[in-house]
């Protein structure tokens, strides 16, 4: 028995419960658009790692096929 796809609105809510959970990310301007299983991945974060570390958390949930990674990187100057 094929289990149901999984719908975009369960598939952004998994993305907004995983990124609020992250104490770091959680505090970044992070916006996700999920459309047919395609998730778009923008705002700013402070550094390449915290940007690949969102595409690698949303890469790991559930029903997503696709990222486009918009994410700017924002480094703050002292």
């Amino acid at each position: 028995m094929e289990s149901a796809p999984i719908d975009d609105a369960s598939i952004q809510a998994r993305i907004e419960a995983t990124i609020s959970a992250d104490p770091i990310l959680s505090k970044m301007d992070v916006s996700t658009l999920v459309e047919s299983g395609k998730v778009t991945i923008v705002g700013s974060v402070r550094s390449a790692e915290l940007k690949q570390r969102v595409e690698r958390m949303i890469r790991q949930i559930k029903g997503v096929t696709t990222i486009d990674n918009q994410l700017v990187v924002n480094e703050s100057t002292p």
